[in-house]
């Protein structure tokens, strides 16, 4: 199912990860700033993540959104490293449906194909009652990492409410093509991460490049081409929420990485334009 929103063009969406030791009014004050079309709702409280009713009442949440005016129409399920996954998973779905979001991301829920069908099936169950969607993230150290894999797991799982939000940095770290992948999972896709991979650099065996720069640099400061990613999009008529993400864990302040978003959103936004609005193209 394709995600849509009121705009005619993909929602481009600033994390709150990004600041994720920052509380959570703070950075949705910024990110509104900055000016985003929206915000994905990521791990904003300190790592690992905690349970959703730390974040604060959802109807106030929906305030200061509005407020803002700055939507939330994706959000984050995972969780690392804790028991009753399940449940805390759905807790942070009902959460986030009742914040507003549509799409949620997860990842994670076994080792194989079949363990993580058949776990995702409680999680999509529910989804479909809220009236969301389950977005899986393709992990580099998964049976879900690339594009065989993603096509393995859409055939097991049978919903209207499944779908990938398409990582680009992990396609780029395993050599395949981000254009490609979103044109083979076509209505599968529900969203993608702006998100590169740093030319030379492999975050698994730690080889090359500067070790005080972050891994997965922002988009614009890698090697993928996002205008490519978006003419992707373009062309299997997708309008959701994608989102600008970035993971730099307090190596710069929160005003330099404040800076560097505004820098990688100006450049997103521009190869989203062009994509769906450049010459003989029309919105």
């Amino acid at each position: 199912m394709n995600i849509r929103s009121s705009n005619p063009l993909p929602q481009i969406c600033v994390s709150t990860l990004i600041w994720h030791d920052d509380p959570f009014e703070k950075v949705v004050r910024e990110i509104a700033r900055l000016g985003p079309d929206a915000v994905e709702l990521g791990y904003y409280t300190p790592w690992p993540a905690v349970d959703p009713a730390a974040y604060g009442d959802p109807e106030a949440v929906k305030r200061l959104l509005a407020d803002l005016r700055l939507p939330a129409p994706i959000c984050t399920l995972y969780f690392q490293n804790e028991g009753d996954r399940e449940a805390r998973r759905m807790r942070r779905m009902e959460y986030n449906a009742a914040v507003g979001s549509r799409v949620h991301i997860t990842n994670g829920m076994g080792d194989t194909l079949e363990e993580m069908a058949r776990n995702l099936r409680p999680l999509l169950k529910r989804a479909e009652q809220l009236g969301v969607y389950i977005a899986y993230e393709n992990h580099i150290n998964c049976p879900v990492d690339g594009i065989a894999g993603m096509e393995a797991l859409s055939h097991r799982v049978d919903s209207d409410h499944f779908g990938f939000i398409v990582a680009a940095h992990h396609l780029a770290a395993l050599g395949e093509s981000v254009p490609e992948c979103i044109h083979r999972l076509g209505k599968r896709v529900f969203s993608c991460y702006l998100w590169d991979k740093r030319k030379g650099y492999d975050p698994w065996k730690n080889e090359g490049g500067d070790p005080s720069v972050p891994e997965w640099p922002l988009a614009g400061e890698g090697q993928t081409d996002f205008r490519e990613v978006f003419t992707a999009l373009r062309e299997i008529d997708f309008h959701g929420p994608v989102v600008l993400m970035w993971q730099w864990y307090r190596k710069v302040s929160f005003e330099q990485a404040s800076a560097a978003v505004r820098k990688a959103l100006d450049y997103v936004t521009a190869c989203r334009d062009s994509a769906f609005t450049g010459p003989g193209r029309t919105s």
